[in-house]
This record gives structure tokens, C-alpha cells and sequence, in this order.
């Protein structure tokens, strides 16, 4: 009976977060385990972790769970469920916005996007953390918008998904910018209404030669969690439809 927002599953024990339970007040901070091998049997009274606050993702990454609230990072020792180690100040944008791959678990939180090596979160967004303080117009090309980290991820409290191109060893993470805001007259000009115009990027973060690349993906549309195919391909729902990336 034991009801949970998100989960991850390690040594045959599954982790549930985010929970509710009619014999408990409130077990929204608190971290649940399995017993091992039975995914829906929880014995509440035991086998829990509180923590601070609210948990809003988690990851199975080097035989540990990592469990993110909104500013914190908590190593937990799946075993004995203690907190090995608090990583303060970094936390995670949502239960979508963490990836674990071979080269290490990268997450996407408000104040930048990190890569944690097994030892402590590294921020990897310094190059595109900040943007300039006006858009810049070249000549015979598009305007330059100011997509940065700050302005399209902490400005906007967006919620980035992150997810791993094996094929081109990249770690991508969609952004949403607020590319203008469009003026709609109404007759005799009574009133004026505005319409908020968003456009949704790719910053690509290549693992090998740690270059950002900026890609375009859709214009004003709602974007789907991205999964990946049996060939490694990424697909990407928007609005009403899914696209294989590339």
C-alpha cells in the first residue's frame, strides 16, 4: 500500500521516494526499501531513510543511491541505509534530469549541469553558464540569443531532461528559451494581449573533447521525456508526435 513518485532499483532491493501511506502522517521526505526480490512488498516500519526534505530524483550509480532534493545531493549506503556523504547546495531539476552512463552520472540542477566522477559532483556548464548582456546581430546571420545556462535554465526554473547519445558520446540536455513575446491588438484597441513565444534547444556536451555544442529542436511546442531505441538512436516526443534525433 505504499505509493511513491519515483524509484530506482539496486541489488534486487527497490528505492521509492516521493511516498504517501495511509499509517503514516507524512512520508514525503522519507526513502522506502524493498525487501529484496519483491518490488511491492515494503516493510514501512524498518526499512526507511528520512531525509530533509522532499526527494524529487534518484539514481543507482557505483553500488550507491543517489537521492537529489531541490539544493542537496545524498549518498546512501543501500545496505544499512545511512548517509555516507552530503553534497550541499547541488541538488537535481527532476526526476528526469539525471542520467547514469559509463564515463559517470550527470545531472542537470538550476545552478548548472554536473557531472559526479564516484567521488563528488563536478560542474561542467562553466562555458555556457553565462551569456552576454545584450544579443548580439551579425551581418547575412540570425540573431545570437543569450540561451545560456542562467538565463534559459535558472532564470526560467526550467526542468531540463538530460539523456545519453552512445553513438556520438554525448550527454544532451533540452533547454526552453523565451524567444519573445508576441503583442495581440483586440478591436477598437481596448486592450492589448501578449503572447509568450518559446523555443526549445539542445545544449550537447561531448564527452571526449568536453565541447558544447548549441542545437535547435523545435519551435513553441511541448517537448516528452527522450528514450532511447534498440539501436542507441534517441527519439524525442513534441507535441503530438515522436522524431528520431538526427
Amino acid at each position: 500500500k505504499l505509493n511513491y513518485g519515483i524509484s530506482t532499483e539496486i541489488d534486487g532491493y527497490l528505492f521509492a521516494g516521493d511516498c504517501s501511506h495511509s499509517k503514516i502522517k507524512n512520508a514525503t521526505n522519507m526513502v522506502f526499501r524493498s525487501k529484496p526480490g519483491k518490488f511491492s512488498i515494503f516493510d514501512y516500519a524498518n526499512d526507511f531513510l528520512t531525509l530533509k526534505s522532499k526527494p524529487i530524483a534518484m539514481a543507482n550509480y557505483n553500488g550507491r543511491l543517489y537521492v537529489f532534493d531541490n539544493n542537496n545531493t545524498y549518498r546512501v549506503n543501500p545496505q544499512n541505509l545511512t548517509i555516507e556523504d552530503t553534497y550541499e547546495g547541488i541538488g537535481c531539476s527532476g526526476k528526469d534530469s539525471v542520467i547514469v552512463t559509463e564515463y559517470g552520472m550527470f545531472f542537470a540542477d538550476k545552478t548548472g549541469a554536473y557531472m559526479h566522477n564516484g567521488q563528488a559532483p563536478i560542474k561542467i556548464s562553466e562555458a555556457i553558464q553565462k551569456g552576454g548582456d545584450t544579443e548580439e546581430v551579425f551581418s547575412g546571420t540570425d540573431n545570437i540569443k543569450d540561451v545560456s545556462w542562467d538565463n534559459a535554465v535558472t532564470k526560467m526554473q526550467a526542468i531540463p531532461y538530460v539523456v545519453y547519445n552512445s553513438s556520438m558520446n554525448c550527454v544532451l540536455f533540452n533547454i526552453e528559451y523565451l524567444d519573445k513575446k508576441d503583442t495581440i491588438s483586440t478591436i477598437a484597441g481596448q486592450f492589448n494581449r501578449y503572447q509568450s513565444i518559446y523555443k526549445q534547444y539542445i545544449w550537447s556536451f561531448h564527452l571526449t573533447h568536453k565541447r558544447w555544442d548549441l542545437w535547435e529542436l523545435s519551435d513553441n511546442a511541448d517537448i516528452g521525456k527522450p528514450f532511447t531505441g534498440t539501436r542507441g538512436e534517441i527519439y524525442w516526443p513534441i507535441n503530438n508526435t515522436v522524431y528520431e534525433h538526427m
